[in-house]
Parts: C-alpha cells; structure tokens; sequence
C-alpha cells in the first residue's frame, strides 16, 4: 500500500483523492463484514473522509481550470510578436526587390561566361539565392 501511496501522491491533489476514497471504502468494507448494527462513528468518518475527497476533488478541477486561462500579459505578448513579425515580413519584401536586378544582372553576366565548372557553380549558386529570396 506504501507504494501506491508514494505513486499516487506523484499525482497531487488527484492522487490524496484517490487515496483517500480507497481508506473509505476499505472502512465501509471491513464494517459491512461485522456483525450487528453499524457504528455511528465508523459510519460519520467515512461520510467526513468522502466530503473531504470530493472537496479536493473540486478544488483540483477549480485549479486546474485557472491554469488553462491566458495569463493578462500573454496577449500583449502574442501583440508585439505579430507587429515584430510584420516588420520583418516588410524588411524581406525590401531586400527581395533590393536583390531582384542585382541577381539578374549577375545571371546575365555568369550566361556570357564560357562553360565549364566555375560556370555552373556560379549558376548554382544564383539560382539557389534567387529562390530563397523567393
């Protein structure tokens, strides 16, 4: 049982709960075995055990909900990212236009060039810088 124990308090709140409900059902289990009228006290701790339970229960969901919610700063954060992201989208649109003759100018300057390796390399290499510019 110490194990379960120490495994199921790894889950928080969760884990005393569950904890908690199996101690009440084992109290219920072992006085349903006994012979005679139940016993008011056995009967009053098994009714406190399961409101405490279903308390941390509902604080646990209560906690858990708040967790979920959007933290105030997280978007004015979410805010200044999409302007910074727009800055930089109008900064590679200038630098795409920038590059655009300086790129055909030099492709029309590499096509004069006698073949060969250091042709196609260069080539290579414009065609691969215009499509990332792209």
């Amino acid at each position: 049982m110490n194990d379960f124990a120490l495994k199921a308090l790894e889950f928080g709140v969760l884990g005393l709960c569950a904890i908690t409900l199996l101690l009440v059902f084992g109290v219920l289990q072992a006085e349903q075995k006994r012979e005679g009228t139940p016993r008011k006290g056995i009967l009053q701790a098994s009714y406190v055990f399961m409101a405490f339970s279903l308390v941390l229960a509902a604080l646990n969901g209560y906690v858990q909900l708040h967790e979920q919610e959007v933290p105030p700063d997280a978007a004015q954060n979410v805010a200044e990212l999409e302007a910074r992201l727009r800055t930089n989208e109008d900064k590679l649109l200038q630098i795409r236009s920038a590059a655009a003759p300086i790129l055909n100018a030099r492709s029309n300057i590499l096509q004069g060039l006698p073949p060969g390796p250091a042709r196609d390399t260069l080539l290579t290499l414009v065609d691969s810088l215009r499509e990332t510019l792209q």
